[in-house]
Order: C-alpha cells, then sequence, then structure tokens
C-alpha cells in the first residue's frame, strides 16, 4: 500500500517525461504486478492526451521585454514601498506638531478663562470703589432715591461726557415714569 502511493507520486512525473531512467523503470515494473497502479497510469495518460497544449509562437525579443517590464515592476513597488516607510516619521511629526498645538491652545483658553475671571473680579472691586468714593465726592446718604438723582444729575452736568453717553448713563438710573419724561423732555428740546 505505501509502495502504490510512492509510484501514483512518480506517475505523472513519468508522464510529464520528467521522471528519472530508475523512477521510470520502477514505475512500470510496479504497473505489471498492481492493477490499481496500473490503471491509475492508464487513466493519467489519457488525460495528458485529451489536454494538448497549443504552440504559441512568442514574437522576437518577447523573453527581453518580459524581464524588463518585471524588473521595472518590481522597482516601482520598492519605490512605494520607501515612500511609504519615508512617510511615516512625517505623519509622526505632523500628528506630534498638532497636539503639540492642541495642548498649548487648551492652556492659552484656560489662562484666558481665569484672566477674564480676574478682570470681572477687579471690575466688580473698581465699581463698588467708584461707588463708594462717588457717595463720598457728591456727599450722599445711604437713600438709594437721593443717590440715583444726584448721580443723574453728575452724569448730566459733567462736561467731559459727550451728550449721548449722558443721556445714556442718566437714563440708566431712571424707572419707566421718569424715563419716558426724560425723552419727551428731549424731543421738546430738539424740536
Amino acid at each position: 500500500m505505501n509502495q502504490c502511493k510512492n509510484m501514483r507520486e512518480l506517475i505523472p512525473l513519468l508522464i510529464e517525461g520528467v521522471a528519472s531512467s530508475d523512477e521510470n523503470s520502477r514505475v512500470k515494473t510496479h504497473c505489471k504486478t498492481c492493477k490499481s497502479c496500473d490503471s491509475f497510469y492508464k487513466e493519467m495518460l489519457s488525460i495528458r492526451k485529451s489536454i494538448k497544449p497549443k504552440k504559441i509562437k512568442m514574437p522576437n525579443g518577447f523573453a527581453n521585454e518580459l524581464i524588463v517590464n518585471l524588473n521595472r515592476r518590481i522597482d516601482e513597488n520598492r519605490i512605494r514601498r520607501r515612500i511609504f516607510w519615508r512617510a511615516i516619521p512625517s505623519f509622526g511629526a505632523l500628528t506630534a506638531v498638532i497636539l503639540t498645538v492642541s495642548i498649548v491652545m487648551l492652556n492659552n483658553v484656560h489662562q484666558t478663562n481665569q484672566s477674564v475671571a480676574a478682570l470681572s473680579e477687579t471690575e466688580s472691586t473698581l465699581t463698588e470703589t467708584f461707588s463708594a468714593e462717588l457717595s463720598n465726592i457728591l456727599n450722599l446718604s445711604n437713600s438709594d432715591d437721593e443717590y440715583e438723582t444726584t448721580v443723574v444729575r453728575y452724569v448730566l452736568e459733567d462736561p467731559q461726557q459727550l451728550p449721548i453717553d449722558r443721556y445714556v448713563m442718566a437714563s440708566s438710573a431712571m424707572d419707566e415714569s421718569e424715563f419716558e419724561s426724560f425723552v419727551n423732555e428731549l424731543k421738546s428740546i430738539s424740536l
């Protein structure tokens, strides 16, 4: 059985004409005594005879052209691989730059937010200080009505303010009825 397996591996070589003379004689001797291997040999031989390869006439210089084209494609593949492997460090560097810039920008945004918070705190402190100083300068009591009226007069009489700024600042301290009468008064003056 093991010998039949070996012979069945040698039969295709024998049919193609690439078996050595020793292998050829062993297969023929075995096929005389083994019907199974002999039928396998005859089947393979009939299949090989039914498949007749067409002979194609190659043009002159085909082999040279084929070798040149194969070498060109091999070189193109090498170049592509080189470009790919050279591009990887560039992409890595680009990614590192993008990450660094993002971190720096986030840090700047955080610092800007802290600066804005500090400015807001400073503004509220200045507003309180200004109100206290203004109250001291104008000798105001703690009465809100007296304070608002005095502030409105102060703003309206301030020569350093532009007229529109005076009116806007004065109107912010008025309630609706005072504002309406103020607007009507301005209209009558301008007409």
